[in-house]
């Protein structure tokens, strides 16, 4: 455990380290650290006990996703100042790097497998942040209906408003 700990403050670095390189706003790089360690956290974490490394990877992004939703209404920054960098820990270069290896190599096989594994890994990737992003969405939705219907202040109708 004091392993996967020690990696995701690796992986807090190393999101902190894209984020100055892309030249993100000074006041984002402690929330950006907070998804990379987050981010990494659980995926090792869930690859630990699923022993499936493409649900912990959705499960991961998901993560980073309500992470980047609920940092950017607080600091007032668009998400993907934040799920970017969260996630690039996650990114699957080696089977990418391998893919393209292997296909050089003329072996179609092992270049199929990894190529399968990155799109497999990529597609969890998109969907966890789709997931976290929608829910994100019909929450806040919900929340401004549910403050609309029950509010003192609430417009009965919209003709008297323009009478006045």
């Amino acid at each position: 455990m004091i392993y996967i700990i020690i990696e995701s403050i690796i992986s807090s670095f190393a999101t902190l380290g894209f984020s100055l390189f892309y030249d993100s706003p000074k006041r984002s790089y402690k929330i950006v650290m907070v998804s990379g360690f987050v981010a990494w956290f659980v995926y090792k974490y869930l690859t630990m006990i699923l022993d499936n490394k493409f649900i912990a990877a959705l499960f991961a992004s998901i993560a980073v996703g309500i992470i980047g939703e609920i940092a950017s209404r607080k600091v007032h920054m668009p998400v993907t100042v934040f799920v970017i960098p969260g996630i690039i820990s996650l990114v699957p270069g080696a089977d990418m790097y391998y893919t393209m290896y292997y296909t050089i190599q003329q072996n179609s096989k092992l270049a199929f497998s990894h190529a399968r594994n990155a799109m497999l890994f990529a597609a969890s990737i998109a969907l966890g942040i789709l997931v976290a992003s929608l829910s994100s969405k019909s929450i806040k939705h919900n929340t401004i209906e549910h403050l609309q219907t029950n509010s003192i202040f609430k417009i009965k109708n919209k003709k008297t408003l323009d009478k006045k």
